[in-house]
């Protein structure tokens, strides 16, 4: 069974590039309502995508012309050696 494709449209009321090592991972709040009950939430739905790596924000710019917020994860920490 073939699906049609449908378009749609979103606006985006935020945008985040968590920068990774590896793939950023690139998160937006749109304007359609939350997945879950009320009582569950009541935020707007979110949905996150990976992104090569070091290209998410050019790609929120490109394709949603939003400038993202940007968080940097990559490791600036020292690893923690295994103790028991």
């Amino acid at each position: 069974m073939r699906i049609e494709p449908k378009q749609i449209q979103l606006v985006v009321s935020k945008a985040i590039v968590l920068l990774r090592t590896g793939t950023d991972l690139v998160s937006l709040e749109v304007d359609k309502p939350s997945p879950f009950p009320p009582e569950v939430s009541t935020q707007p739905l979110s949905m996150s995508f990976e992104v090569r790596a070091n290209h998410g924000v050019e790609y929120c710019r490109a394709n949603f012309g939003v400038e993202p917020e940007v968080i940097d994860a990559r490791t600036h920490l020292k690893r923690v050696p295994y103790s028991r």
